[in-house]
């Protein structure tokens, strides 16, 4: 990511949640969540930390690799929209690329709610047949 392309700074709470899905590291991207945070992605929306662990595991399930390039930032009070570049190598080793939104709201420096918006709606469909059971 080149500093030209970022109209804001990336929030350090947010900078910590894309290297610890990029990384593999739910501990990581749990560490930067409000004890009542939310995830939603396309129609599925997950609550508290124990919710979003959860389906970050089942996300982070089906890949081998994941990386995430942010391209804008728009910053305002509490709230950031991140547009993103993301490109993933599935378990059998096909690769996905796909733009993606992330609107963060944040409360003491932490995460409260994710939201995760993709223009390419049959994205989640495929994602969720992917799954590997629980």
């Amino acid at each position: 990511m080149t500093a030209a392309q970022i109209s804001t700074p990336l929030p350090e709470a947010a900078r910590r949640l894309i290297d610890g899905m990029c990384g593999f590291d739910i501990d990581k991207v749990v560490g930067v969540l409000c004890d009542t945070a939310r995830l939603s992605a396309g129609s599925e929306t997950y609550a508290g930390k124990p919710g979003v662990r959860k389906a970050v595991v089942q996300a982070l399930g089906w890949v081998c690799s994941i990386r995430c390039e942010p391209a804008v930032v728009w910053m305002n009070r509490n709230v950031a929209v991140i547009e993103a570049d993301i490109e993933c190598e599935r378990l059998d080793r096909a690769h996905i690329a796909f733009p993606l939104t992330m609107v963060l709201r944040f409360r003491d420096h932490l995460i409260s709610e994710i939201r995760l918006v993709t223009y390419a709606p049959a994205l989640f469909g495929s994602l969720r047949s992917l799954r590997r059971p629980t």
